[in-house]
């Protein structure tokens, strides 16, 4: 009994540490922060979410597929793989691939904006 128990609250612990990200057609139309003040938070919020939707489209479609049914939808691995007609080591293998490849764009984004933003090389100040 005491194994059913915590099994049980380990599956609890488990689904609330998913966290879904919602399709939404408007993103203007979005709340990202209710209430908020500082509209700056907002517009931060909405260019992160955006930036995010882009890094998944440019994911290759299998991969895109299983990413947003097993992330984006919360549906566990086993019913991904179902669904998909796959193994669930395949959806794993996805998911780990999707993940990369949108952090790899990230890091893309962040390397062009902090590239734009240094000086350019004649400005730099001369080391003594």
């Amino acid at each position: 009994m005491f194994a059913i128990a915590r099994n049980a609250v380990i599956a609890t612990l488990k689904q609330k540490r998913i966290v879904r990200i919602v399709a939404i057609a408007d993103l203007d139309s979005f709340p990202l922060v209710d209430g908020a003040e500082n509209g700056e938070q907002s517009l931060v919020g909405r260019e992160e979410l955006q930036m995010l939707q882009a890094a998944i489209a440019d994911l290759p479609d299998r991969c895109r597929e299983v990413l947003t049914l097993r992330k984006i939808e919360g549906l566990p691995q086993r019913e991904v793989a179902e669904r998909l007609g796959l193994s669930e080591s395949t959806v794993e293998k996805h998911v780990s691939a999707g993940i990369r490849r949108c952090a790899d764009w990230f890091a893309s984004v962040r390397d062009a904006v902090q590239g734009a933003a240094e000086p350019t090389p004649g400005a730099r100040k001369k080391k003594p």
